[in-house]
């Protein structure tokens, strides 16, 4: 009741405390908006309005949050399936993202980056204001793309943004796909191992798109398929492992697009059953 009161001004100084350079107070103040979307869900639809004259504000903050830090990239080291990034994609299906209890316990106990948090968030945000958001993010978003080709810190945290919300802002971004499609294959031979993996993530979370449009056997189909193999075959083991989710996703929804290849595919799999191991075999299973 009293943050209610003093709502405007509350909001103000969370706002900047998302962009505090202390890491733990930004992670306090974005971890704030998990909380307020959980709060009395009676009370939900005037408290969530509330907050549509800040979404620009918010939405840019948790983009630059997304960023990857030294903690976030010893955190993603091989080992258990346990990444925003990948593994830990709790809405496969496009469903709103619930916090559990176990979440909150981790949230509490301090277990969350930044960047976990940060990506949660803007799911949230996608979800309940979809267009609007969209709208608010959308000349950051399109910036990032095209002006910092040289800051793979910020290219690969705004390739991230937006496959966190193909789900709450799909039909938006929809009409920028036949762009950031291509744009986000050609990611995929970044020389930067974080960006080839993000890259993989996001497309993956397209997959229906980009399979109702592209032609059987046409060139566009060739190149798709042939790029996210690449990055099967490739020598890091985190790209390895968000190539094989891609691709086995872009399998069970292609048909007949993926026949031409199958030889092609199949030889390359074999291939690779020697090479693979920990989390990577795993996937190339399911491949």
């Amino acid at each position: 009741d009293i943050i209610m009161l003093n709502l405007a001004e509350v909001l103000r100084r969370v706002i900047i405390g998302m962009r505090n350079q202390d890491n733990a107070v930004a992670r306090s103040a974005s971890q704030f908006w998990i909380e307020y979307f959980i709060l009395d869900p009676e009370e939900s639809t005037d408290r969530i309005s509330i907050l549509r004259p800040y979404l620009q504000d918010i939405g840019n903050a948790l983009i630059d949050s997304l960023r990857l830090t030294q903690e976030d990239i010893l955190n993603l080291m091989p080992k258990e399936t346990a990444h925003l990034d990948k593994g830990d994609e709790t809405d496969e299906e496009g469903e709103d993202i619930q916090l559990q209890e176990d979440d909150k316990d981790a949230l509490e106990n301090g277990e969350y980056t930044l960047r976990k948090i940060a990506g949660r968030t803007l799911e949230k945000f996608s979800i309940h204001f979809g267009e609007e958001l969209f709208i608010s993010l959308q000349p950051k978003l399109m910036n990032n793309l095209t002006g910092t080709t040289n800051d793979w810190h910020q290219m690969e945290a705004t390739i991230l943004a937006f496959g966190i919300i193909s789900q709450g802002c799909e039909d938006n971004v929809t009409a920028h796909l036949p762009q950031l499609i291509p744009f986000f294959i050609n990611q995929l031979d970044s020389q930067n191992q974080h960006v080839r993996c993000i890259t993989c993530w996001t497309l993956s979370r397209y997959t229906t798109w980009i399979v109702s449009n592209l032609q059987t056997n046409s060139q566009d189909s060739k190149i798709y398929i042939s790029k996210v193999m690449e990055r099967v075959m490739d020598t890091d083991q985190l790209v390895q492992e968000a190539a094989c989710t891609c691709f086995s996703k872009f399998v069970m929804s292609a048909g007949p697009l993926i026949e031409p290849f199958i030889v092609e595919i199949l030889q390359v799999i074999g291939q690779l059953f020697d090479k693979y191991t920990g989390n990577s075999l795993y996937n190339l299973y399911d491949v």
